[in-house]
């Protein structure tokens, strides 16, 4: 019988996270830059946001309360979050 360490899949699917959210904080940066060069301080706020919510995605009690590797597969930045 073959048997899946959650914890090792947890851990995985905390690193797939990661590597899908790069490329959102990338355009992020950008689009806060030029909110700095507008002055435009709600702008930048509402942009902090959007990556705290990028960091904290790692953390999401989804990926805790998955218990079988098939419901970790399905976790995926834009099943977490509407951006």
């Amino acid at each position: 019988m073959i048997t899946i360490n959650m914890d090792k899949a947890r851990v995985i699917t905390r690193n797939q996270l990661r590597a899908e959210r790069t490329p959102l904080f990338s355009a992020l940066d950008i689009e806060y830059q030029r909110a700095d060069e507008r002055g435009d301080e709600k702008g930048k706020a509402f942009i902090s946001e959007q990556k705290q919510v990028l960091r904290d995605i790692t953390q999401h009690a989804a990926i805790d309360e998955a218990k079988t590797p098939e419901e970790l597969k399905v976790i995926r930045i834009e099943n977490l979050i509407t951006m």
